[in-house]
């Protein structure tokens, strides 16, 4: 009998784990739209309260650009070289809002592009979803860093 129990327990734990296997196999399998009504939007709790969408968006912006250049560190040996110019990483956002696929689209040097992909990977992490016809969607975003000495 105990073994029996036993049994069904592993089961139900089997298919319990498939099953959210599953899910997230139909999660990820939603297209990627590149073309939206509504792009998603760098969440900022600063933002929130704002209630015109234009001036949200301005300050969602704002807040995006700020948390990249206020944590990027100019690669010393690009420095030294007078490295400068405009890194292109391209990432999905999906229905949750949750960042993944990182990838660098346009590049400039190596340790630059690895300092871009650091930053927006690491740092921008809180998103509101893009949205067509008023519902969620996964969508592909590309997010310029440029740097440049002064």
């Amino acid at each position: 009998m105990f073994i029996k129990a036993l049994s069904v327990l592993a089961l139900i734990f089997t298919c319990n784990a498939l099953s959210a296997q599953a899910l997230e196999t139909e999660r990820t399998a939603e297209p990627v739209t590149k073309i939206v009504d509504e792009m998603p939007r760098f969440y900022s709790y600063e933002c929130e309260s704002i209630m015109n969408e234009d001036k949200r968006k301005q300050c969602t912006d704002k807040a995006m650009l700020e948390t990249v250049y206020k944590n990027i560190t100019y690669p010393p040996k690009a420095k030294k070289d007078g490295i400068e110019g405009t890194v292109v990483i391209s990432f999905m956002i999906d229905m949750d809002g949750m960042t993944s696929d990182f990838r660098v689209t346009r590049s400039l040097r190596e340790d630059v592009d690895q300092e871009a992909l650091r930053v927006v990977r690491d740092k921008l992490v809180e998103w509101e979803p893009g949205k067509q016809k008023g519902m969620p969607v996964n969508t592909q975003f590309n997010m310029p860093v440029r740097f440049r000495l002064n």
